[in-house]
């Protein structure tokens, strides 16, 4: 199994075989911060999907 996320929001860029540092914050007073390798993605992002209003919603009419 792989675990990735992405960041968003960055102030400057990131290219692959740089580390970023990054902090998770559990909420409960416990942080993690640690050093995570920077890669290209290997498959391109998937669409987004569709958005369905509800029956009777007041938008888009």
């Amino acid at each position: 199994m792989v675990a990735h996320f992405q960041l968003l929001g960055l102030d400057e860029s990131l290219h692959s075989g740089q580390t970023a540092s990054v902090t998770f914050d559990f909420g409960n007073g416990h942080k993690v911060t640690g050093p995570a390798p920077v890669a290209a993605p290997l498959t391109p992002d998937a669409p987004p999907p569709p958005i369905v209003e509800r029956e009777g919603s007041d938008h888009g009419g």
